[in-house]
């Protein structure tokens, strides 16, 4: 090397040949770092997108399920406001009230045990200044009755005086606020909502009041407990003070004349509450100084479906948690940089120009990479150190293309949970809603005929009752597994909630057709379910309604089949009807 630079022409003090070599050589290492510092960056800058885009999802789905969790306690009200045994404690003689208060305070006892987020069930007269008449409260990890003169008057309390005034079969959603009211053992202190139904007689007068006590920080426990324990969660009302907060010294400061407001802590998250945004992205220092976290909140209406009930749901994860996956790839990118650099000024000495082209590919490999996530082409098969660069660039873009997927897969399992039921693995309510929307609207412009069946299971409360609710849960399974095969594939079977099914039958010529349909599901069901050596019989009530002659939208549908479904259940069961 040294005769080599001794021939080229000399310049000043150093030969040509030197100074290109030092000019090549600077070029290589300040190349690779550029190439390394970008990559990194870029890198980092998808990971934080993509974790964005999941974090969003994580807090609709949560929104979602918080929905539906809101729509499942009004379920439970409206059910115990209509189970014969409410109604008989309030309008049998006093000699029968015992027997009669015995049997509802069991029925909520079973709710509570199944409902670890429900700490409070009564049944509350309408006279009597409000006296409850059956309680049943979870204190610690008992649930005790409350009887005689523990029993409390509550007829001042808003969601007793404004539940009476409700028309069968609607519901009373509190606001969201500390419990202080006495008696109240596991729920007091606790933010907590009420769901209150009225209990009505014969005669369309309320008689009394179901009332639910919710937990809030026990039911958001049970929906997020599939997310990540570094996601932090945020639940605000409609004025953005917060109601639940990762510092429980900031959540309901109102009620000690104190307000954290969200648009104070997230200025991002302002327009939701002052203009009713649907949905925010935050990336900002929060909860301690220099501590930055990324975070989405979204506007989750409930209770009403006028939408003026809402509270607003955020989610958000220190941004040091999602960059440490970014860690080996910055330890990889630095020991390239390094490698890179030290053969750059190696063979800058003599293959300079030659090193310009390949150096050139692998930058633009990279910068390909970080815009469309596409594997470019790299010099990988060549045996020298350069092939070893663009090797190790190879693996470090299969290693991020790795994590990508694995965030891909997460939020495709996220999605999949949000739309489907956990037991039967058949479209949950919002989802079968959803397609029943589409199928309608492809029906219309067709003018084909579609039929809604609404299918109840018979005395599927006995099951639960002698065998228990692992018992109950077969059966679900199983039933939702002949309902498959009974109908063909193109049509939808689906699950309500607790033992209701709907099944949506498209292209429909008669009656004729989707009566051999019901049919065949009753004929089914006659087989009995097979459950640890028991025989477990089930049958199906069904109502039918069609499209359009029934209703044109999703709710005419749907009720006017839970109609004709009530109807097969009053002339005997194990039959179907259609609306008529």
């Amino acid at each position: 090397m040294r005769d080599i630079v001794h021939k080229l022409p000399r310049i000043g003090n150093f030969g040509i040949g030197i100074k290109l070599t030092i000019v090549l050589a600077a070029f290589g290492v300040l190349a690779s770092g550029l190439t390394g510092y970008y990559s990194y960056n870029a890198t980092r800058g998808i990971l934080v997108k993509e974790v964005g885009h999941d974090l969003l999802l994580s807090t609709q789905v949560l929104g979602r399920r918080f929905t539906v969790a809101a729509g499942e306690i009004a379920n439970d009200a409206l059910y115990m406001a209509r189970v014969p045994g409410a109604r008989s404690v309030l309008t049998a003689p006093a000699a029968l009230q015992s027997r009669f208060k015995n049997e509802l305070a069991e029925q909520f006892r079973t709710m509570l045990s199944v409902h670890p987020e429900y700490f409070q069930v009564r049944l509350i007269s309408a006279s009597r200044n409000g006296i409850e008449l059956v309680r049943v409260d979870r204190d610690g990890t008992h649930l005790q009755r409350v009887e005689g003169l523990d029993l409390q008057e509550k007829a001042h309390y808003p969601y007793v005086f404004e539940s009476l005034k409700l028309a069968e079969g609607q519901v009373h959603y509190s606001r969201i606020f500390i419990n202080h009211e006495a008696g109240a053992h596991a729920g007091l202190n606790k933010p907590t909502l009420q769901v209150a139904t009225p209990v009505v007689g014969t005669g369309g007068k309320a008689l009394g009041v179901i009332v639910i006590n919710v937990d809030l920080d026990r039911l958001f426990e049970l929906l997020k407990k599939d997310l990540s324990s570094d996601f932090l969660l945020y639940l605000t009302n409609q004025q953005g003070d917060f109601l639940i907060h990762p510092d429980h010294a900031k959540a309901f400061g109102f009620e000690q004349g104190r307000r954290f407001l969200v648009q104070d802590e997230f200025k991002a998250v302002t327009p939701m509450v002052e203009t009713g945004a649907d949905s925010a992205m935050i990336r900002t220092h929060a909860d301690s100084p220099g501590r930055e976290v990324i975070g989405s909140f979204v506007h989750i209406p409930f209770g009403k479906a006028s939408g003026r009930m809402f509270v607003i749901l955020g989610l958000t994860v220190p941004l040091e948690k999602v960059l440490e996956g970014t860690e080996t790839v910055g330890q990889n990118t630095a020991q390239i940089v390094i490698g890179f650099s030290l053969l750059a000024i190696l063979l800058s000495i003599l293959v300079a120009r030659a090193f310009l082209s390949p150096l050139a590919q692998l930058v633009a490999a990279v910068r390909r990479f970080s815009e469309t996530h596409e594997l470019g082409s790299l010099p990988t098969r060549r045996n020298d150190e350069l092939g070893l660069l663009a090797r190790s660039f190879s693996q470090m873009q299969e290693h991020i293309l790795a994590h990508l997927d694995e965030i891909n897969q997460h939020r495709n399992a996220m999605e999949h949970k949000a739309t489907h039921d956990d037991l039967t693995g058949a479209p949950n309510r919002a989802m079968f809603l959803d397609l029943l929307q589409l199928a309608i609207a492809g029906a219309r412009r067709s003018g084909d005929q579609l039929a809604l069946l609404f299918v109840d299971l018979d005395h599927f409360k006995q099951v639960n009752d002698t065998y228990g609710h692992a018992a109950g849960d077969a059966a679900l399974v199983e039933v939702a597994a002949r309902l498959r095969q009974t109908v063909r594939e193109n049509d939808i079977v689906g699950r309500l909630s607790g033992d209701e099914f709907v099944v949506l039958i498209q292209r429909v010529e008669n009656d004729g057709q989707v009566g051999i349909v019901a049919q065949k599901i009753i004929d089914a069901m006659q087989v009995p379910v097979d459950y640890q050596g028991h025989a477990l019989g089930i049958g199906v009530s069904i109502g039918i309604s069609l499209f359009p002659r029934d209703g044109e939208s999703v709710e005419e549908l749907l009720v006017n089949a839970d109609a004709a479904m009530y109807h097969s259940k009053r002339n005997g069961r194990n039959m179907f009807n259609f609306y008529s």
